[in-house]
């Protein structure tokens, strides 16, 4: 297994080996460092499910959220699997390389993917491949644009989500396909990883996951497997039609008839809230009910921050509209849409 430039400095209380670093010894510098100015996000190692063969593009477009056909050697998208029910299953962001396309998803899911998609392949030509020597850098935070443009002067400063540059054969940078506050990333080898982390370093202080979940919880920024959850959320009402997640004119794929359905009908009635809490919220198991103050519930608690003065949920609409606050361990809380919402409250 390769050491990684930033392994002795990492803590991770995660046995799996598959989750990034809780923090790297400083967690509350990296949490400010993140909201003031930027970081730089180990998300390693990563596993890639990569698909190749004639029929790729044809594959994958029966299958998932968004239309494969956007994506190019300069454009990657983010896109979903679905439930035959339109409920969430996967998330990822697709690249083109070469003759392939890569998709990146949470490690820890990307051999459950690879299964599905294996059970989807049939007769198709196509061949799959669950690959591990490959690492993810992120980068994000509020200057985070700044310093990209200037150590990479091949990057203009007027940049798309999704953009690409290849850097090498084996590097490729990105703006995220979701919003601009989740950044940028770059998908590097073994090879070229030190070198690469040698260039970004100085300028951008190294954050583990408890930062960049707070930061989330600031920016009201969804993760699947947190604000979709598996099998049971339906995917518009955690912000993917914001995110650049749905093409609804790219024809058939698994639980198209209950996305199209519920976004022209407009019956969604849960979507994504930022949270602010009126004390701390400590000790909660997520994911969690949230209650209304007569008892009825109203959603779940999706994303807890680090001081648990914030969060994120998946909350009916009718229920918090007129500000109504909602309950976690009588712990009450208000609701605020996204910033980047573009559905209307009533």
């Amino acid at each position: 297994m390769t050491t990684t430039p930033w392994e002795e400095k990492a803590v991770t209380t995660a046995t799996d080996g598959l989750t990034p670093p809780d923090h790297f010894g400083h967690p509350a510098a990296e949490r400010t460092a993140m909201q003031e100015k930027g970081v730089l996000l180990p998300f390693s190692p990563t596993v890639l499910i990569v698909v190749e063969g004639e029929d790729r593009v044809n594959f994958l477009s029966g299958l998932i959220t968004n239309q494969i056909r956007k994506v190019t050697s300069s454009r990657a998208i983010y896109a979903g699997l679905l439930s035959a029910q339109g409920r969430f299953l996967y998330d990822f962001t697709i690249a083109e390389q070469g003759n392939s396309f890569v998709l990146l998803t949470d490690t820890k899911r990307a051999a459950s993917l690879l299964d599905r998609l294996d059970m989807y392949r049939l007769r198709s030509k196509v061949s799959l491949q669950r690959v591990t020597t490959s690492h993810l850098l992120a980068m994000a935070g509020p200057q985070v644009d700044e310093i990209i443009y200037s150590l990479f002067p091949q990057v203009s400063g007027q940049t798309e989500p999704g953009t690409v540059w290849q850097l090498s054969p084996t590097t490729l940078l990105w703006r995220d396909p979701r919003l601009p506050a989740y950044g940028w990333r770059l998908l590097t080898d073994e090879t070229e990883l030190s070198g690469y982390y040698a260039l970004l370093a100085p300028h951008l202080p190294l954050a583990g996951q408890q930062a960049w979940h707070d930061y989330r919880c600031q920016m009201a920024l969804p993760q699947g497997g947190y604000e979709w959850q598996v099998d049971e959320t339906l995917p518009l009402e955690g912000g993917f039609l914001e995110l650049n997640g749905v093409d609804f004119t790219k024809g058939c794929y698994i639980g198209q008839e209950t996305t199209a359905r519920t976004h022209h009908r407009g019956t969604l009635r849960k979507r994504l809230f930022k949270l602010s809490m009126a004390t701390p919220l400590t000790g909660v198991t997520l994911p969690a009910p949230l209650l209304l103050e007569n008892g009825k519930e109203a959603g779940t608690l999706t994303t807890l921050a680090s001081d648990g003065m914030s969060g994120l949920a998946i909350v009916r609409v009718s229920d918090v509209a007129n500000g109504e606050p909602v309950f976690c361990q009588n712990v009450g809380m208000s609701t605020q849409q996204p910033t980047w919402a573009t559905w209307q409250l009533n």
